[in-house]
């Protein structure tokens, strides 16, 4: 069986459950058309560089801007008492619930702490669609036994591990993060309203709570420590206000500083923007779907 090159959505590929027709030319052909339309799209992606590199800034990652709060302490402690004292629920995601942040939240939040233990199996189900889903909905049913659950609104602080640990035990930010967006974004469907997600926005678990609420405008506010201080995943400790607050922002392109400033190179880039994508992507959709005729072919003669 020959596997597809590229990862084509399944909508473009089938026509409810049949495949759609067969392009008339043969792989090879195509294959060269694939290859010359790449040639244009890496030029298109040189001149891209050149046209958008005076408007590269640092974006919020998504249209929520989390409200940041300095505490009186510089103790990291301090703001994670603080952060569970303030919810009506605890959410813990740590690999390992023994560490002393965990050990401090758990004893401030009570009966309001909920630990997710982030196992080797729930990394697996993370990478499944079926399987994130379902992790979801247990974490949702934890949440809606808990007896400080209220349906009418909760305030959740989302702690855990930080990043050093995470990666120990195969886990990072943005892999938390899917399965901390899943839970948010299950979480009206089952009748959980969030009125608000804190945290301490330490990397790893805590990081990862605020983006997942900031990709889906959730409000959210952040309780650092005196200083703004924050440890990577070398164990070093920094401070200062903006670079805490940059690890929430990603690259990106001011694109209305761009309309503004130039008016006719905005509408033209969009234009040649669009001509470089598409006959790429429709030229790869083409091949895949050779591919599965030419397999289906391959599977009727052996049987």
């Amino acid at each position: 069986m020959m596997k597809l090159l590229f990862s084509t959505p399944r909508e473009l590929l089938y026509d409810g459950d049949r495949l759609k027709k067969e392009p008339e030319e043969s792989l090879d052909a195509l294959k060269a058309k694939e290859g010359y339309l790449k040639i244009l799209y890496d030029d298109f992606l040189r001149k891209e560089e050149e046209i958008l590199s005076p408007y590269k800034c640092r974006k919020w990652v998504g249209w929520t801007v989390p409200i940041f709060i300095e505490d009186t302490s510089p103790d990291y402690g301090h703001s994670t008492w603080l952060n569970a004292f303030w919810s009506d629920i605890t959410l813990a995601f740590a690999a390992d619930l023994t560490s002393p942040g965990e050990i401090t939240a758990k004893k401030a939040a009570r009966d309001r702490f909920i630990p997710c233990q982030l196992t080797e199996e729930l990394l697996l189900a993370v990478l499944d669609e079926a399987g994130l889903d379902a992790a979801a909905a247990s974490i949702i049913t934890s949440i809606k036994r808990n007896p400080n659950y209220e349906n009418d609104g909760i305030r959740l602080n989302i702690t855990g591990n930080d990043i050093k640990t995470l990666l120990a035990h195969g886990w990072d930010t943005d892999t938390l993060s899917v399965l901390i967006e899943s839970v948010l974004k299950k979480c009206p469907y089952e009748g959980v309203n969030i009125e608000e997600v804190r945290s301490g926005g330490q990397t790893g678990a805590e990081e990862a709570g605020i983006l997942s609420a900031m990709r889906l405008s959730l409000k959210c506010r952040v309780l650092a420590p005196k200083g703004f201080r924050w440890r990577d995943e070398n164990g070093i400790d920094h401070e200062g206000r903006e670079e805490f607050k940059d690890r929430f922002k990603k690259d990106g392109i001011d694109y209305d500083r761009f309309l503004r400033e130039d008016r006719k190179g905005f509408f033209a880039y969009n234009r040649m923007s669009d001509a470089a994508r598409y006959p790429l992507d429709e030229i790869r959709s083409a091949i895949d779907l050779k591919i599965m005729h030419i397999n289906a072919r391959r599977k009727l003669r052996s049987n």
